[in-house]
């Protein structure tokens, strides 16, 4: 039997729904009256942290919450957490996950922590020798802030405060691509080491990868540049010191909602890359563009929400 079960986490910034439809974004569609169950999944009911970062439903029916303080395995009346201190089915490099990334075509879990990468075995839940090892990964990031993981084919792209790598599932081993472009001075804007915000794969297999206070850049699967992005040319002139990206969600091929911490915006790639903003409808003021941290895509409509 196929559950509908919608998760709103909202600790710090995800809400995230499996697959409740919910959009007020437009005018009411004639859809079929349904009746929709909330839980409510806090502290209290042993999740070990508020700061919800990421949400993943496997294959098997379990919901992965990363959070600041551990991974949290929900089986619908359960919680196991995952640690750094846990016994060792359950311990990870860091407490604090950053992203998560299902390999369905092993059945695995890859976990990005602020501190490490760890692979579970989505079987029976046990974490598996971690690949690659802490020293490989000390070497490519030698301040070990790892941020944004995207499995693209058999390819994990890992980004970090500090730069991106692309580590090869199959062949356990790094594999080389072009550097990112060094990021434009821009008078009182400050430069950051290559901050990996957000990685995305596409419908033709290109991978974006979001560079904060840079703009975007396009990458082929094997790891050539492609296309080069920078703010100015995306139409964001000034705005505050350090430019976010924060969010994304397609909404239908050549088409995104990207979330911003200057605001909400439709990215359109079919032919010429153009970003265009998104209004807020009928919030009367409630909403602040700036306080969007998270958004996810309507499947019926392709709109967002």
């Amino acid at each position: 039997m196929y559950h509908k079960i919608a998760f709103c986490l909202i600790g710090w910034l995800t809400v995230t729904a499996f697959p409740l439809r919910l959009s007020a974004w437009q005018a009411p569609l004639a859809l079929p009256q349904q009746t929709y169950q909330f839980h409510k999944i806090a502290q209290a009911e042993g999740l070990s942290s508020y700061n919800v970062k990421k949400i993943v439903q496997d294959a098997y029916g379990y919901t992965w919450i990363a959070t600041q303080d551990g991974l949290n395995r929900y089986d619908g009346r359960n919680i196991s957490i995952y640690t750094h201190l846990a016994e060792a089915g359950r311990r990870l490099a860091n407490n604090d996950i950053w992203d998560l990334a299902e390999d369905t075509v092993h059945r695995r879990l890859w976990v990005l922590s602020y501190g490490g990468l760890n692979v579970i075995d989505l079987s029976n839940g046990q974490v598996l020798p971690s690949l690659p090892t802490p020293s490989r990964l000390q070497h490519r990031f030698p301040k070990g802030y790892f941020k944004r993981l995207r499995l693209c084919g058999h390819r994990l792209w890992i980004g970090s405060h500090n730069g991106l790598a692309v580590y090869d599932v199959d062949r356990d081993n790094f594999a080389d691509i072009d550097p990112l472009p060094s990021p434009p001075i821009q008078p009182g804007r400050p430069t950051d080491d290559d901050d990996i915000d957000l990685i995305w794969q596409d419908e033709r297999q290109r991978v974006w990868v979001f560079v904060a206070n840079y703009g975007i850049v396009l990458y082929s699967a094997s790891g050539h540049i492609l296309e080069k992005y920078p703010l100015a040319e995306l139409g964001i002139h000034g705005g505050p010191d350090f430019y976010r990206f924060r969010s994304l969600a397609k909404l239908s091929p050549g088409r995104l909602a990207l979330v911003t911490n200057t605001g909400f915006f439709e990215l359109t790639y079919h032919g010429a890359l153009r970003l265009t903003p998104f209004p807020l409808p009928g919030n009367g003021g409630l909403l602040d563009n700036r306080t969007l941290y998270s958004c996810a895509a309507d499947s019926i409509s392709a709109m967002p929400m």
